[in-house]
């Protein structure tokens, strides 16, 4: 990294799904915990036009006594012909310069904060420590990370960006958008399936963040009253049964897991994230780079193809897609009790509730209740 030209510098997630690690045009911001709280300074942050607007308003407030707390963050941002560093909270940063190092902590007290300027700067680390050998360069969105390295030297050949101009993305993510907005303004940085539109590789060779599959999704929800997020199209919280406030301004945070699949012989498997369902799965290259999960169920499997069909998050609805299986993917329809055969590649949505059949193996969709953060 030279000088305060953060557009250069490599930035590198550490894997983990403690916190959340977003990169701007000329901002870096880390939140270390998740939380309705984080979900809010992320969407703040999203929504700033630039550096110094960003800054101004993580300023503004931070220092309003009567305004509700954030939650301890690091962000690293150009301004004026400088690097500026905001340290709120107990979140410690490394700051490597020519000529030694410097270590800014937020502090222990509620509402305690630091801001400096910073010259000369080759790295800056916060969070746990990892060999970024091998790691991804995050060029720009926000993924799950429990830490980061600012300025590690450019390595164009391990970099993955958004095709599309930042400002695009952040009016993306700060304004009402549909299913396909909503996961875009929070997509990790991962390896889409061949031919996934608007991305593109800095290089052939593309090397995956190492995060759990469907972690990184961003959604914008509602909490109830009770702090629980839920999809805005609720009419009551899915965890408590609280009713929605029609108007509750809506926030950004993790999507929440998809649901479960109850299977024929009483198994049950929840779906954290994107899931990979099928005979034999475990080689396939989605499931190798982590972006899919693994389910192979117990039990008689032979009717199922080795990589039968997909389950995904499409913003807050879930989508089953069958992957060119032999015995077919079937979804019951009650009104004409009669299972309806799945179009290989046409993803369909899945409802709670719903009953599917993977060949001659049956399950049913079940959502599950939010945890509470």
């Amino acid at each position: 990294m030279s000088g305060t030209d953060l557009s250069s510098a490599r930035l590198v997630p550490v894997p983990g799904g403690e916190g959340w690690l977003a990169r701007l045009t000329g901002a870096v911001v880390w939140v270390p915990g998740p939380g309705p709280s984080a979900s809010e300074l992320l969407a703040a942050c999203l929504a700033a036009a630039n550096p110094t607007e960003l800054l101004g308003k993580v300023g503004s407030r931070l220092a309003d006594p009567e305004a509700a707390p954030w939650p301890p963050f690091a962000i690293i941002a150009s301004r004026g012909g400088e690097l500026v560093s905001v340290v709120h909270g107990p979140v410690e940063v490394e700051v490597l310069q020519e000529g030694g190092g410097v270590k800014l902590y937020g502090g222990e007290e509620v509402g305690s904060w630091l801001n400096r300027a910073l010259k000369g700067v080759t790295v800056v680390r916060a969070g746990k420590r990892a060999d970024d050998d091998g790691l991804a360069d995050l060029r720009e969105g926000v993924v799950q990370a429990s830490g980061f390295v600012l300025g590690a030297g450019p390595s164009p050949a391990r970099t993955y960006r958004r095709a599309e101009p930042a400002a695009h993305a952040r009016a993306e993510a700060a304004s009402p958008v549909g299913a396909q907005g909503e996961a875009d303004a929070g997509r990790q940085v991962a390896r889409p399936a061949s031919g996934s539109p608007g991305y593109e590789t800095d290089a052939p060779t593309v090397v995956e963040v190492p995060l759990p599959a469907g972690a990184g999704s961003m959604v914008r929800g509602v909490n109830c009253p009770q702090g629980h997020f839920n999809d805005p199209r609720d009419a009551s919280c899915r965890t408590c049964g609280a009713q929605l406030a029609p108007g509750e301004p809506e926030v950004v945070g993790p999507r929440p897991p998809l649901g479960r699949l109850t299977w024929d012989n009483g198994e049950v498997h929840d779906l954290s994230g994107a899931t990979l369902v099928g005979r034999d799965v475990s080689q396939d290259e989605a499931v190798v780079a982590g972006e899919l999960a693994a389910l192979v169920p117990g039990g008689q499997t032979d009717s199922m193809s080795r990589v039968h069909a997909e389950i995904r998050a499409d913003g807050w609805d879930v989508l089953v897609v069958d992957r060119g299986s032999t015995n077919g993917t079937f979804i019951w329809d009650d009104k004409t009790k009669a299972w309806q055969r799945l179009v290989p590649g046409e993803p369909q949505l899945l409802r709670p509730g719903t009953v599917l059949a993977f060949g001659e193996r049956t399950a049913t969709f079940e959502a599950v209740p939010v945890p509470v953060a």
